[in-house]
């Protein structure tokens, strides 16, 4: 494993996946998190249908890693029935169980959800459960520690003590995710994340690590009101500084695809036409109000500002993909898409493209 992107599975992160070459698909472990479809009246949005588009677009023999989404906005009925600990999440184990055999190479999340009715030592005795379940039933797993949650010693003592010192180094990876990382700040968060993991390795002698963060804002509005705009990817600056001050643990990077953590499922019908283009460090969008011109009209004046970018033109130079065709017919006056859930797709496959790619030359 080299990259593990975390994937919301929203229909505009599937489409980007998707489009990826096979060859890409290939280099990369993503964690695909399900979230309900979109809702109807007549639907909360069943998740089996996530399952139906994993298996579309990207095989039945590739590794992923499967979790679910914390997210009350994508939550469903279904997803809550499969987060209870009820006799050590018994749901979730029965379902990953299923999806076993149909996804031979599935690697399972655990699943951690405090129940306040109950003990705190019940609580215990169903994570208990399910980690004997998994470490019984799947090669290995993974444990997702966000670095401003601290109960992590009580989640991974359990895990400890049932694998013990020599097993947890081959079963278990851990996820250390900053979720979202604002600007300039990826020596600071960087330190936390160093800590974190020397923490973890030092008193449960785990070696397996993968690193995940955004830089990529819930709103552009937050960075700039400019017509064109550059973000650093603090997720990538920070995996530099962590892999090099710890040389002797295995750090995987790992990102949300440049889409934000908090996925924006509402619906407009007005936007300002923008296309964003994520490079290896930074990410680039240019936009322009449609004011009395077409939305194709609007699309195609950006796609060309994105072309004659000489950043761009670099990327160009070593990637060929999905995404970037799309912004070179548009730059032609071609129809490809017009809503802002398209050019989500294309931002995230150039992104996974490229980490993708400099990730597996290293």
């Amino acid at each position: 494993m080299k990259y593990i992107p975390i994937i919301k599975t929203g229909n505009a992160e599937i489409k980007g996946v998707g489009f990826l070459d096979d060859s890409i698909k290939d280099t990369i472990t993503p964690i695909f998190e399900l979230t309900r479809s979109r809702k109807t009246k007549l639907s909360e949005g069943p998740i089996f249908k996530k399952l139906d588009k994993i298996e579309e677009i990207f095989g039945v023999t590739r590794p992923f890693i499967l979790d679910l989404t914390s997210d009350e906005r994508l939550l469903n009925t279904e997803i809550r029935s499969l987060q209870n600990s009820v006799d050590g999440y018994k749901n979730w184990c029965d379902f990953l169980f299923r999806q076993k055999k149909r996804f031979p190479k599935v690697i399972p999340m655990l699943q951690i959800v405090e129940d306040e009715t109950i003990t705190v030592e019940k609580n215990r005795d169903n994570l208990k459960k399910q980690i004997e379940f998994v470490v019984l039933n799947f090669d290995i797993f993974f444990y997702q520690n966000r670095i401003t949650d601290d109960c992590y010693e009580d989640d991974l003592s359990i895990v400890y003590s049932i694998l013990g010192k020599s097993d947890i180094k081959k079963k278990l990876y851990c996820c250390i995710d900053s979720v979202f990382i604002n600007q300039n700040k990826a020596l600071d968060v960087s330190k936390e994340v160093i800590e974190r993991i020397r923490d973890i390795n030092q008193k449960f002698n785990i070696v397996n690590f993968s690193t995940a963060g955004t830089s990529f804002p819930k709103s552009v509005s937050d960075c700039s009101a400019d017509d064109s705009v550059t973000v650093k990817l603090e997720e990538v600056a920070v995996w530099d500084k962590v892999v090099n001050s710890i040389k002797d643990l295995n750090i995987i990077y790992g990102d949300y695809g440049s889409v934000n953590q908090e996925r924006n499922d509402i619906v407009t019908n007005r936007w300002i036409p923008r296309i964003d283009v994520s490079t290896n460090d930074i990410l680039f969008y240019y936009r322009k109000r449609k004011e009395g011109d077409t939305y194709l009209s609007t699309y195609a004046n950006v796609a060309k500002r994105v072309v004659d970018d000489l950043r761009y033109k670099s990327l160009g130079s070593f990637i060929r993909c999905w995404g970037i065709e799309q912004i070179e017919k548009t730059s032609r006056g071609e129809k490809t898409g017009l809503s802002p859930s398209f050019w989500i797709s294309v931002r995230l496959n150039i992104h996974l493209t490229v980490q993708a790619t400099l990730k597996n030359a290293i």
